[in-house]
């Protein structure tokens, strides 16, 4: 398989981006798992229920083992919550702030105590894999070797391949209908040659394949094409936060005084200026949604009433002599290069929208890893970021528009603030009915984008690519990356197919 990233750190619990997430489903069990359909399910878990306003109760099934044949108990789990905690990595926070207490009563049940009030633990303990206890925290694991890799996911970790990818074989101790593919090596290659190794037969699968090569590929009787929604909200995040903001001046290049990005209009007139239909239809090749709002179109949650804004550059100017700024201002625009699908394309284009009213706009693309790390510092004035929406408005809004503190607000990186919202956004993660939780979530949502909060653009969808011969479908509920163990039989072919 080439896959489009390489994990961050070897550390299963360092990272929540896409590459670690994909080799941690590949060699660990989650608690509770967000597929696309938005619906938490698990595979380790018999229940989970809610004993009161903040103490859940989790049922482990008494079948599964790591792959090493021993079984996993809730020592194992409790385990897995103090290894977060002591690591203090910031894509965990969440777990480590919400969580007051854990306790396991007997080897099958584990108890947690929230410090405030959890309406929904897969919000919580989604995507948290499960590591095999170890003594201490301090000499927990050693990644180096097998095995620090002991999990009981699909496939056990063999070590790395002379090319530079993970190799994986299938886990004899898996408590699922073992994977239709028994050695797998998951290969990072750059976006130029994966499609050219999948038809020179060097890979049998790609993920994320650029939108531009789609034509040459529905022409290869060969491959088989297949775009799924990846539920990645591409994003303007701007900083309406600071009195005085970095990357913002007059046309002369002095600091301005007075922010503009924390003027409402403003925010408003750089969503007007932005032609979506261009960036999906003209830029993507098609590939991808236009959107006004934080889920994607069939998705519960999603309000057909909020479309994207018409493109009106005429009334962005309006707005932005309303606000004070007749002839503009500049503005440098960060993101990332050759991390979303045609970054540096959609950052140009964005900027020649935001030019034509009047904001000078200058386009800085870097290293994903670099922009992921100053923007969550809110380093920038103004950044093109995809964050995955996990097809959920509760998680979409509570990361994304909450006031950023130990809880919420995760990736907030304008520090955005509205304290009518974060009232909402409260009132609904406390609410255990359902239908008056959505309800309160979708005024909040409204509010949310009538302030403009962040500038949504699109939803990026992902494409992939396997080999006929194969005969393989891919079930893609499960998550929004490619796993192999996601790779069901398929039709066979015959003449003519």
């Amino acid at each position: 398989m080439a896959v489009s990233g390489r994990p961050a750190s070897m550390d299963p619990h360092f990272l929540r981006a896409s590459p670690d997430l994909q080799r941690n489903a590949h060699l660990y069990d989650a608690l509770l798992i967000m597929p696309a359909s938005g619906k938490a399910y698990s595979r380790i878990l018999d229940s989970w229920r809610a004993l009161d306003e903040r103490h859940w109760e989790l049922h482990l099934r008494r079948d599964i083992r790591f792959s090493d044949g021993s079984p996993l108990t809730s020592r194992d789990v409790l385990y897995s919550l103090r290894r977060v905690a002591a690591h203090d990595s910031r894509d965990y926070q969440r777990v480590t702030n919400a969580l007051e207490h854990y306790e396991a009563p007997d080897a099958y049940t584990i108890r947690l105590t929230t410090r405030q009030p959890e309406s929904d633990l897969s919000s919580l303990l989604g995507m948290f894999s499960v590591l095999q206890y170890r003594d201490t925290l301090s000499s927990s694991h050693n990644f180096s070797t097998s095995q620090g890799f002991v999990g009981s996911g699909p496939y056990t970790w063999q070590g790395i391949s002379p090319a530079g990818g993970i190799l994986l074989e299938a886990n004899p101790w898996y408590h699922e209908p073992p994977p239709v593919l028994r050695h797998v090596e998951l290969r990072h290659l750059p976006q130029q040659e994966r499609v050219h190794a999948l038809r020179q037969g060097q890979v049998h699968l790609v993920e994320q394949i650029a939108p531009e090569e789609m034509t040459l590929l529905s022409e290869d009787r060969n491959i088989r094409l297949l775009e799924v929604s990846s539920g990645i909200l591409m994003q303007l995040m701007l900083d309406s936060h600071r009195e005085v903001s970095p990357f913002v001046s007059d046309l002369q290049g002095r600091v301005l005084a007075q922010n503009p990005l924390r003027d409402v209009r403003v925010r408003r007139a750089i969503s007007l200026a932005i032609d979506r239909r261009h960036l999906v239809n003209v830029v993507l090749s098609g590939v991808g949604e236009i959107t006004g709002q934080f889920l994607p179109s069939g998705t519960q949650g999603y309000n057909p009433v909020l479309q994207a804004p018409a493109v009106s550059p005429a009334k962005a100017r309006r707005l932005l002599a309303d606000a004070g700024y007749p002839d503009g201002f500049r503005l440098t625009l960060h993101g990332t290069r050759g991390h979303f699908q045609k970054d540096v394309a959609i950052l140009a284009a964005v900027a020649d929208d935001l030019n034509a009213i009047g904001i000078r706009t200058t386009v800085v693309s870097l290293d994903k890893n670099i922009v992921f790390r100053d923007s969550g510092d809110s380093r920038y004035s103004a950044v093109l970021m995809g964050i995955y929406s996990h097809n959920r408005l509760d998680m979409s809004l509570y990361n994304l528009v909450h006031t950023r503190n130990t809880v919420a607000g995760m990736f907030n990186d304008g520090r955005y603030s509205n304290p009518a919202i974060d009232r909402l956004l409260d009132q609904a993660h406390e609410d255990f009915d359902s239908l008056r939780r959505m309800a309160i979530l979708m005024q909040a949502a409204e509010l949310a984008l009538d302030d403009q909060a962040v500038v949504p653009l699109y939803f990026e969808n992902h494409l992939s690519a396997l080999r006929r011969d194969l005969a393989l479908d891919i079930h893609t509920d499960n998550y929004f990356f490619l796993v192999a163990s996601s790779l069901v039989p398929g039709k066979r072919l015959i003449d003519g197919d």
